[in-house]
């Protein structure tokens, strides 16, 4: 009948013969389940498989079997049912009345709901709030905007954010959230939020987090101008609604001021100093820029004028600083800093006089507003007085022989009165060589000049370095000097460094850097002919003379042997926010340094991640390095699921056997991403990277973490959770500072529908279009998924068919399909769900609140019509069945196209579902998927068609089983092939498919059938405890080689595979490791073989419980989890056959045991 007018039936008509069979269905099932009470039996039977590009014949309610081309990427998916029970056939004859009494009941709701809904176009809402009315600039507040869609769906929704130009549209300081898909673009100061399609109803907030820039924000600037827009493809769009205003509070903050620098005695050179300042903490929130600086000090009468840094002028008797472009605000406590050297010379001067020096600050504000300070200082002239600071430095405390040491000077005159005939003079040790002379430059802003000169073991006398004497300003530019420049005669070196400073000025103060001091080689010999060797201790004394006083200071370090001193570091690269929801990616940066304080290379070391238990591994996104000349090795990137069963992934990238060697004082980047694992709970989170390992026998501890302090958030600990699997918990590893996100609440349900042609080697996912044939197939695939943290309940699923001219399940609006599929099998529930059946055209769906007009009412019935092509929709209702996070329930089921649609046309399917929270009941928004659609295309020649049939080919070692004879060929019916499978002869009887995964033709190149397909599929009871035996034969029947066959078996909870199966016979694959258990047969080519279940070198595999096969075949498809073990056999490259059994290597099986439990 067709199923357009089978609605026409009389509903009375419908109603008697439902009552008819209900009667004969609880009869039915009494009976059932008296049989059922008296044997402790189940059955083991077998169903067929297909594939539209392998055909495949798979035994019914056994493991699941995946085929994988991986070549042309090829697969298909198939759920197997549970164990069958003796329910299954006496209840075959009663569908009919459960399908007649749901098309019954759900007319009579129909007609009692009425008969028409109005529809309205879906509408848009949008409004915005801000954290704040005033913030300071610098201060991060949050623009929140709400947003909804109402009534119908809303496509491809995106959010737009348009920053006012007082905003910092800097994209560092610009964080946006919520959404799937958000971008900031710094150049166009636009925010945006790709949200996708909204479903009617649905209502959720996306924010953005800013700031005013610190240091140029105006006070009371307001940031009134942000505009924020929501546009849809489908719906009305709303544009330019202005944000709340948010106004900026910015003051002047900075500290203008004037002191002694250094001096104040009579007669001697005093240093005044004049400074523009950031407050000590937080200089930068809510403080403004100084612009246009101009600097003045007016100099007391009699005042003697010495000198001013930075190009300070003197006209008459002001010394001016101008032209200062700006001066900006930070939280570094920075200062712009000038000095100004005077001298209070007798008799206009005397002791005990008070001298008051008087200095302007006068600068623009970011308003235009000119601001004008007047910083003084008052001192009392007294007597002058020597002082003097003097430190010298090491750079590393360890060394190697042949390694670079630093030594620098700091000298500060800190007295009031200059110190004469000043000279430095530095003894060289006898370990080391000078190779490197430095002449740094002074802070404060008294410059001064030194002469330097040297002495050798071949000239007593000291010989002035060329260029001397070096001037010592504020440049920040300092001299170095090359001894290899020295001309030095062939074995002379250096054994004193004077520097020479004549008057040392007050006020002067050696600048660090660029240092004053010289770099020195450590030898390997001494020049006592003694070798320098690792325990050592180098120590070096400076010594000062001046007029008046001396002083000296020394320094040693230790000579080690080659250590790497080295640590990882962390940061969040985004978020900015570390605010995360079930589903973010998260992007990390690790960079792995071996730092200057090494001795030496880091060795082949290995870095690992520890991911928090709600973050999974997606990828490592760079792998980069600023070490020049070297050359970084791609590591091996370890990921390790449920690392020693902490439920947790362990990411190593490991340099072990590559050569790799880190050279000392470089930097190895590391970027990689993560995602938030659905139904991560709610908390604010930690993570850290670890440097666990490296083929250095010692390793410097020092940058890591000191003397046993923490530093920078790093810190040795103990590796209790061996992160480099050496099985030693008790030793210490560097672990790096910690990086935290924070999981927020989400309530969320995701939902795609996929599509696989027959011309498509696996599930093609919307916008991409599904390839199929006229005449061919398609398989549908639903995949719901609870990403969110929040459980949910009482899902209910409803899918309207393609068909020329429909509409969408959830919402108003034309679909588009051209053609119309028909249902070529059952579906299989998953999980709890009850599945439903209509045939009425255009049903009415309130399960998801929609029902279009004209719409029929849907007759829903568990019962599938006869025949089932008449289907029209699907619901699948799951109860009262709770949903937890992480939840998935995939469910596939088959299609057949027309053989009268044109290459072009298109048939477009979705699904619409509802669900409700389980904690408050409070409905989630009605949604329904992307709607996913199948092409037809023209037919594919030369494609490869691989044949598969499986059987169960013995029961506790025995043929004869429940009057079946298993080593015969049994041609059973099964659910899809009810009067045997057309596919198992040798005769083509078959021109186009009849079934979902049937292939376009048969084959005529099988073995003889009764000789080689031996076995049956419905072999009748067993017994907990029997022993089963299945076999699946190959064929390789296409027009083209097929390369790189898998074979992947899914074990059902019901039995158990047995490891030591084929232990005796047949022979051992020799490529397999020797003493292992076998319990894999492979027979090709004319010969068998046994293979381990170990990872090995032959070509099987047990993969146990929960271990997932894509773990060493990363594109093999399973059809789903890997819940009791699966067998797993790479076949290798099939010839295609050219007649039976030829070429021999084109066809043979892989056999396997399991028991019942």
């Amino acid at each position: 009948m067709n199923r357009r007018n089978q609605t026409s039936r009389s509903w009375y008509r419908h109603l008697v013969e439902t009552f008819l069979s209900l009667i004969t269905n609880i009869l039915s099932l009494i009976s059932w389940l008296i049989t059922l009470l008296n044997h402790n039996w189940r059955r083991i039977s077998t169903n067929s498989l297909r594939h539209p590009k392998y055909s495949v014949g798979f035994p019914r309610q056994v493991p699941f079997l995946h085929l994988l081309h991986r070549t042309r990427q090829m697969g298909f998916w198939y759920f197997p049912k549970q164990l069958r029970y003796q329910l299954r056939r006496s209840l075959q004859l009663q569908r009919w009345g459960f399908f007649l009494l749901g098309l019954v009941l759900s007319g009579l709701m129909t007609v009692m709901q009425g008969l028409t809904i109005p529809v309205y176009a879906g509408t848009l809402q949008i409004n915005q709030s801000a954290s704040t009315t005033t913030v300071d600039s610098g201060i991060f507040f949050t623009y929140t905007i709400n947003y909804s869609c109402s009534i119908s769906s809303c496509e491809d929704v995106q959010i737009s954010t348009i920053l006012d130009s007082d905003l910092d549209n800097n994209s560092a300081n610009v964080s946006l959230s919520g959404g799937n898909n958000s971008s900031y673009n710094q150049g166009t100061s636009n925010a945006t939020w790709n949200l996708g399609n909204l479903s009617a109803g649905e209502s959720s907030q996306v924010s953005l987090t800013l700031r005013f820039p610190p240091g140029i924000t105006p006070n009371g600037a307001q940031s009134e101008t942000t505009t924020t827009s929501i546009t849809s493809t489908n719906s009305p769009d709303i544009t330019g609604q202005t944000a709340p205003t948010v106004t900026a509070i910015a003051t002047n903050k900075m500290i203008v001021s004037k002191s002694i620098s250094a001096g104040g005695a009579l007669g001697q050179d005093t240093v005044y100093r004049i400074d523009v300042c950031n407050p000590d903490a937080d200089g930068d929130i809510g403080s403004i820029n100084f612009n246009n600086i101009n600097i003045s000090d007016t100099l007391p009468a009699g005042v003697t004028f010495v000198s001013a840094s930075d190009g300070g002028t003197l006209s008459g008797s002001t010394v001016t600083w101008s032209a200062i472009s700006s001066f900006e605000v930070d939280n570094k406590s920075s200062c712009l800093s000038r000095f100004l050297t005077v001298r209070y010379d007798p008799p206009t001067y005397n002791l005990g006089d008070t001298p008051t020096n008087n200095a302007t600050v006068q600068a623009t504000l970011p308003d235009g507003s000119v601001i004008n300070e007047t910083p003084s200082e008052t001192l009392t002239l007294v007597t002058p007085q020597p002082s003097l600071s003097f430190n010298k430095a090491r750079q590393f405390p360890i060394r190697k022989v042949g390694d670079t040491q630093q030594f620098r000077f700091r000298i500060e005159n800190t007295g009031t009165q200059a110190l004469d005939n000043f000279v430095l003079t530095d003894t060289i040790p006898s370990e080391i060589e000078v190779t490197t002379i430095r002449i740094g430059d002074v802070e404060g802003g008294v410059s001064t000049s030194v002469t330097v000169q040297y002495q050798t073991n071949l000239n007593s006398t000291f010989t002035t370095v060329l260029g001397s004497p070096f001037t010592m300003s504020t440049s920040g530019n300092g001299t170095t000097v090359d001894v290899a420049s020295l001309g030095l005669a062939a074995g002379e070196y250096i054994t004193q460094l004077r520097y020479n400073y004549g008057t040392l000025p007050i006020g002067f103060k050696d600048r660090n850097s660029p240092y004053t001091g010289f770099e020195a080689q450590v030898l390997t010999t001494d020049r006592n002919s003694n070798s320098v060797n690792a325990g050592d201790i180098i120590s070096n004394t400076a010594d000062i003379n001046y007029t008046g006083g001396s002083t000296s200071d020394s320094v040693d370090f230790d000579i080690v042997e080659e250590i790497p001193s080295g640590f990882t570091n962390k940061v969040l690269l985004e978020p900015l926010s570390g605010i995360v929801f079930p589903g973010d990616i998260v992007k990390y940066r690790l960079d792995l340094r071996n730092t200057n304080d090494a001795t030496g290379t880091l060795v082949e070391p290995v870095v690992a991640d520890f991911l928090d238990e709600n973050l999974e591994y997606v990828d490592t996104t760079s792998i980069t390095t600023a070490i020049s000349g070297v050359s970084v090795p791609t590591p091996t990137i370890e990921v390790l699921d449920n690392y020693n069963s902490t439920g947790r992934q362990l990411i190593r990238w490991n340099w072990d056997g590559t050569g790799f060697q880190q050279p000392i004082g470089s930097r190895v980047r590391i970027e990689f991403q993560a995602r938030v694992k659905a139904g991560s709970p709610i908390g604010t989170y930690q993570n850290y990277t670890h440097l666990v390992d490296y083929d250095n026998t010692l390793f410097n501890s020092i940058d890591c973490n000191g003397n046993g302090t923490n530093k920078g958030g790093r810190l040795y600990v103990t590796d209790v959770n061996d992160l480099d699997g050496d099985s030693n918990i008790t030793e210490q590893i560097c672990q790096s500072n910690p990086v935290e996100i924070e999981i927020k609440e989400l309530a969320k349900l995701d939902a795609v529908k996929l599509s696989q042609g027959d011309l498509d080697s696996n599930f093609v996912e919307p916008p991409n279009l599904a390839q199929a044939t006229a005449d061919g197939t398609i398989q549908y695939k639903a995949s719901i998924t609870n990403l969110g943290n929040v459980a949910l309940t009482n899902l209910v699923v409803v899918d309207i068919l393609p068909s020329a001219g429909d509409s969408y399940v959830a919402i108003s609006g034309s679909r588009g399909s051209q053609w119309l599929p028909t249902l070529a099998g059952t579906l299989t529930a998953p999980g709890a769900a009850t599945i439903y059946y209509s045939i009425a055209s255009n049903p009415c769906r309130p399960e998801v609140d929609h029902s279009p007009p004209g719409c029929l009412a849907p007759g829903w019935s568990t019962t599938p019509p006869s025949p089932i092509s008449d289907v029209t929709a699907i619901k699948l209702d799951f109860g009262s069945t709770v949903i937890q996070p992480s939840d998935t329930f995939e469910f596939i089921w088959p299609m057949n196209i027309p053989a009268t649609v044109n290459p072009g046309e298109v048939a477009i399917n979705s699904f619409g579902y509802k669900v409700v929270r389980n904690d408050n009941s409070q409905p989630l928004s009605t949604a329904e998927v992307i709607a996913t659609a199948v092409e037809i295309q023209q037919p594919v020649a030369n494609k490869p068609n691989v044949l598969l049939v499986k059987r169960i080919t013995a029961v506790n070692g025995s043929t004869n089983i429940n009057g079946n004879d298993l080593s015969t060929y049994i041609n059973q019916q099964d659910d899809l092939n009810t009067d045997g499978n057309p596919y198992d002869d040798n005769d083509i009887t078959v021109p186009t498919p009849i079934n979902p995964g049937d292939p376009q033709v048969d084959t005529d190149k099988w073995l003889d059938p009764t000789t080689f397909l031996i076995g049956g599929i419905d072999v009748g009871l067993v017994a907990p405890g029997d022993e089963i035996e299945y076999t699946v034969y190959f064929i390789s029947t296409g027009d083209n080689i097929a390369n790189n066959v898998l074979l992947c078996d899914r074990l059902p909870n019901d039995v158990t595979f047995i490891p030591n199966a084929f232990n005796s016979t047949p022979a051992p694959d020799l490529s397999g490791l020797p003493g292992s258990d076998r319990g894999i047969v492979l027979s090709l080519g004319s010969s068998d073989v046994s293979l381990t279940n170990a990872e090995d070198g032959d070509s099987g595999q047990f993969f146990p419980a929960g271990v997932d096969p894509t773990t060493k075949y990363p594109h093999i498809n399973c059809g789903g989890s890997n819940t009791n073990g699966a067998v797993v056999v790479e076949v290798g490259n099939l010839p295609h056959a050219i007649s039976p059994g030829v070429p021999h290597d084109s066809y043979g099986f892989i056999r396997f045991r399991s028991r019942v439990n």
